[in-house]
């Protein structure tokens, strides 16, 4: 069997994303919440030490300010500290809360209506000694429109406990940075209508490359080249009844987010005769597999950032599509990919 892709013959299709998955965002910047809301932020000076944080880390899982952002780490009391409380033997903690501050020009901070980004919270119980984040999962969602600004926040966390007979308060914070592009717009003419990207990375397109999962399924994308490896950028399998597109070296995947102005058979060229790195929009790239690629792919273009990243060059940065896909004997698949890399 053969598979084109062609993005209006499977509009309908669902794209299902292995490994950690794709954080959605929706792109109408109506529905924003409004920076009115903003508030002052006052991180207090003195903390009850009889609360300790341990480790607290702001991991940027996507890099370069892509996100998400997990927070790894843990809080614990401690039981023999006698100058804080009469009874150290009795503190277990009693809440923890998070914050989202963005950090404004004079370093103070503002609060964002950004509480729903924060994700996996856990419904801590009363009576705990010992919370670990990391095993929590708690992470925030840099490409949600709750974030309607770019650049250094910071997540707050305040950490409650008692002896029962004493109240004692922690707030720690950790930085982390939101990348310029999801504030990025296009630029506009004096007349107020939007025009094509006039500067950015240049990319070419390779010629056209040829895999196969039994005997070639892997590519090389600085070099754009096919082999038998099962360590390159990119590696197809077969999946049942399907194919998967995988990794078999950390490099990572996302449909682009433009995905109405761009797909397989209307390439950027082909609407507007270059191709930019701008042209391949997109949010955040967290996933290391696409899953059943044949069976569930509508058409999109997808990007792919390797260890080599460079937002500013270019490296490390490419886009592909699938524009044929052929099934044989045994589940093994031929598959065809056009693939860009800066010029």
């Amino acid at each position: 069997m053969t598979y084109k892709f062609a993005k209006a013959l499977l509009m309908g299709s669902v794209m299902t994303m292995g490994a950690f998955g794709l954080v959605a965002c929706g792109d109408d910047s109506s529905s924003s919440p409004s920076n009115k809301e903003d508030k002052p932020i006052n991180v207090p000076t003195t903390q009850d030490q009889i609360i300790q944080f341990n480790n607290l880390t702001a991991n940027d899982l996507g890099g370069a300010g892509i996100g998400p952002i997990k927070l790894t780490g843990s809080v614990t009391v401690n039981a023999t500290d006698t100058v804080s409380s009469a009874t150290p033997e009795n503190i277990k903690i009693t809440d923890i809360s998070f914050q989202i501050g963005k950090v404004s020009a004079d370093g103070s901070l503002k609060t964002t209506p950004a509480q729903a980004t924060i994700a996996n919270v856990p419904n801590y119980a009363l009576g705990i000694d010992n919370v670990t984040f990391t095993e929590a999962n708690v992470q925030v969602d840099l490409a949600s429109e709750a974030l309607t600004e770019c650049g250094e926040y910071k997540l707050i966390i305040t950490a409650k406990a008692s002896d029962g007979a004493k109240d004692f308060e922690n707030t720690q914070t950790v930085s982390f940075v939101r990348s310029d592009m999801y504030c990025a717009t296009a630029p506009e003419s004096s007349s107020g209508v939007s025009t094509d990207p006039t500067s950015g990375v240049a990319m070419v397109a390779c010629p056209e490359i040829t895999l196969s999962t039994d005997l070639m399924p892997g590519l090389d994308l600085a070099t754009c080249t096919a082999s038998a490896s099962t360590t390159a950028d990119i590696v197809v399998t077969k999946g049942n009844g399907s194919f998967n597109i995988t990794s078999g070296n950390g490099t990572l995947f996302a449909p682009i987010s433009n995905g109405d102005d761009y797909f397989v058979g209307a390439w950027p060229e082909d609407e507007k005769g270059s191709v930019l790195m701008s042209d391949f929009k997109y949010k955040v790239i967290t996933g290391t597999s696409i899953d059943n690629f044949a069976e569930n792919d509508n058409g999109s273009i997808y990007v792919a950032k390797t260890a080599a990243f460079n937002e500013a060059t270019g490296a490390g940065f490419f886009a592909f599509g699938v524009t044929d896909a052929t099934e044989r004997n045994n589940g093994d698949y031929t598959i065809k990919m056009k693939v860009y890399k800066a010029q």
